[in-house]
């Protein structure tokens, strides 16, 4: 039997396999932890820049040189941070750059359909781990086998085991990512993309995400869903009035029970409380554990210099040190605040609050994107509070539309000619008066 695959499949298999490093790394150890393959990966990124012509811009430069005037001024100050460092840096927002500049807007479909594709099969992988035992206890030492996590040897890409990590005697899912909240963080901000291009929370792509993300069990991916079903609401009825009016009895129901569930739960109710109690009366000289002593270590360390941060350079060496350091929370975006301080801090968010309104925008959302750029806003500091993923590429994605965008309005109201044009138009309109 003779197979036909179309230019356009295998067109669509490139995009996605060359997509999926900036997956991976967003929390899958292979991927995450490993300098030289980030490396390698820009470099491949930049030699297909270069011959499509998608060179980088000025909104690039721009960028790089905030983040090197804040890299320069913690040197001075502190004198951490060397050449090797800021090229890092460099990687980090690079990449996510030239995926944008390589296929625009496009970049978001491709990476829905690549997310769905790891989703199934996590969801088939935790499956099969919580009810054959005889699977899970082999998959245990298939990372050390495949030499897939050399780290902590509990990831072998496709799903990671922890058999620490269980509610209600259910292994979570990893989806291969070293914890489940990690996981969690990418599937959200995935949803909320297919969300923004006019897909029903009841489509087959969204069902499958919000399932891989209810098994997770992260409070903050949960919290998620029930915000990306506020913003689903809001975009559906954008006439509040009217949206009531509409709004199917069972879907009040399903509301209600979501909030029940967010209230009631063990998992995600007393988790939180007994972290919250046991941050509240640590010492802070005690090793960070949870994201509420890591809160309370960063806003110290953010009430020691507020302005221009400490530590965009992360700190790795001698663990045991580094988490007793008082004054070093190393979680969620009181981190990414300490790390580049609350003016840096206040730009990224105002970004990555344009780029949600851009997003509201091209895909026709155009009445009330506000209010819903802002409860994107709320979603990402949700899911980002307990994790260190604020600068992986399907969160930059978002902050470089954003950059892009207010770039345009910034040069075309300053430039001459759209101000003489502009005066002209008002003389106009005040004469026809």
């Amino acid at each position: 039997m003779k197979i036909n695959i179309s230019q356009s499949s295998l067109n669509k298999l490139f995009i996605l396999l060359l997509l999926y490093p900036s997956y991976a790394v967003g929390g899958i150890y292979f991927f995450y932890m490993d300098v030289v393959l980030k490396s390698v990966y820009f470099g491949l990124l930049i030699l297909i820049a270069i011959y499509l012509k998608r060179f980088f811009k000025f909104d690039f430069l721009i960028v790089i040189s905030a983040i090197g005037l804040i890299f320069l001024f913690q040197l001075l100050k502190f004198g951490k941070g060397t050449l090797y460092n800021f090229l890092g840096l460099i990687v980090v927002f690079g990449t996510p750059y030239l995926l944008l500049r390589l296929f625009k807007f496009k970049l978001i479909e491709y990476f829905i359909i690549l997310v769905k594709i790891f989703a199934i099969i996590s969801l088939i992988f935790w499956v099969l781990v919580n009810l054959s035992d005889s699977f899970y206890q082999q998959s245990l030492y298939w990372p050390e086998l495949f030499k897939t996590d050399k780290w902590i040897n509990e990831s072998y890409i496709l799903f990671s085991t922890r058999d620490s990590r269980t509610v209600f005697n259910l292994i979570r899912n990893n989806g291969g990512f070293w914890e489940p909240g990690a996981y969690a963080t990418t599937l959200i901000i995935t949803l909320i993309f297919n969300v923004l291009r006019g897909k029903n929370l009841k489509s087959r792509t969204n069902i499958i995400l919000i399932l891989a993300v209810i098994t997770t069990f992260s409070t903050s991916g949960w919290i998620g869903l029930f915000l990306i079903y506020l913003m689903h609401f809001n975009l559906k009825y954008p006439n509040s009035i009217a949206g009531l009016k509409n709004l199917k009895i069972q879907r009040i129901f399903s509301l209600i029970a979501i909030l029940i569930m967010i209230i009631s739960f063990d998992f995600l109710g007393e988790k939180a409380f007994e972290q919250f109690t046991s941050a509240k009366e640590a010492e802070l000289s005690q090793p960070t554990s949870g994201r509420f002593l890591g809160a309370r270590k960063s806003i110290k360390g953010i009430i020691n210099d507020p302005l221009f941060g400490k530590y965009i350079v992360q700190e790795r060496e001698n663990p045991e040190q580094l988490l007793r350091q008082e004054d070093l929370g190393m979680y969620g975006f009181f981190y990414l605040i300490q790390r580049i301080g609350i003016i840096g801090f206040c730009a990224f968010i105002l970004f990555i609050y344009k780029g949600f309104d851009v997003l509201f925008h091209y895909y026709n959302f155009h009445i009330k994107s506000k209010r819903s750029s802002f409860i994107m806003i709320l979603i990402w500091l949700v899911i980002m509070f307990a994790q260190n993923l604020y600068w992986i590429p399907v969160s930059l994605f978002v902050f470089w539309i954003g950059i892009d965008a207010s770039l345009k309005v910034y040069f075309m109201k300053n430039n001459y000619m759209y101000r003489i044009t502009r005066r002209i138009k008002q003389k106009y309109r005040i004469a026809s008066a």
